[in-house]
């Protein structure tokens, strides 16, 4: 990630595509998601430009 950019509060991450999450857009975030990836792939967690965490994609929404 670039340092010269300005990110947002809470960003997932899957091979380098960037999905903006926030209490607005959590349902249709999810839904495009599970239409595009399987349930145990590997999502990239960044919080304020900074990497957090790397889950799969069930466990970011709670789901098992």
């Amino acid at each position: 990630m670039s340092k010269d950019r300005a990110y947002p509060p809470c960003m997932l991450v899957i091979n380098g595509k960037e999905y903006i999450l926030n209490k607005v857009n959590k349902e249709r975030v999810k839904e495009k998601m599970y239409k595009l990836y399987k349930p145990d792939t590997l999502v990239e967690e960044w919080v304020d430009g900074e990497y957090k965490n790397t889950l799969e994609l069930r466990d970011i929404f709670n789901e098992k």
